[in-house]
């Protein structure tokens, strides 16, 4: 299964960078610049970073945060100085942690698309859908130290409310951060539990 998530991760690399640079530069005023200057109306870019996760619902136990990944390729579809659209695709490892030492590592396909807002040069909001696709996952039970699957403890759709605020570089770096608000339940076991996802991410890419 990870062989073909990344095999998918890579023939989207490939597509998107070719669209990327198949695309012819426009003179516009920059948002990112006091002058003039020449941005593309569409651009790839590929982004890591951190996560930092827990999982919502009225545990016995307090939970904390799990640390993980995200890393994917980006299309931006530049409509004016102000707008932009912006889809992507993103591998994130995440889950929650607790008290006892009990944590959960989750692998989610994620598809956000965001609608982003210029406010100042490079300083820009977004705002969107994120779709999450469950991969897999891991239970760690503390007490017998031994990992045991929890692919069949959640559901296979997940959808996150996604908040972020950027800053794009003229040369091409962007920082990027974010904040996936789960909105449904994931508890595959009905909704006598309801259990939500949150999940924070921080990270840096570059635009082509």
């Amino acid at each position: 299964m990870k062989k073909s998530v990344l095999t998918c991760l890579l023939i989207a690399f490939i597509s998107l960078l070719s669209i990327s640079y198949a695309q012819k530069k426009v003179t516009a005023p920059s948002d990112r610049s006091a002058e003039p200057t020449e941005f593309r109306k569409v651009q790839f870019g590929l982004i890591l970073g951190l996560n930092t996760s827990t999982l919502r619902a009225d545990w016995s136990e307090n939970t904390i945060t799990h640390s993980g990944l995200n890393f994917g390729p980006y299309i931006k579809f530049r409509f004016s100085k102000l707008l932009a659209l912006q889809p992507g695709i993103q591998l994130s490892t995440q889950g929650a942690a607790w008290e006892n030492d009990e944590k959960v590592s989750l692998i989610y396909m994620n598809i956000p698309i965001v609608m982003k807002f210029y406010v100042f040069r490079g300083l820009n909001l977004d705002v969107g859908p994120n779709l999450g696709l469950f991969i897999g996952g891991n239970w760690w039970d503390p007490y017998n130290e031994e990992w045991y699957t929890a692919n069949d403890d959640f559901t296979r759709i997940n959808f996150d409310l996604r908040f972020g605020i950027n800053y794009e570089f003229n040369f091409g770096l962007v920082i990027t951060t974010h904040l996936n608000f789960g909105m449904v339940n994931i508890n595959a076991y009905g909704s006598s539990f309801p259990v939500s996802s949150s999940v924070f991410q921080l990270g840096v890419g570059y635009y082509f």
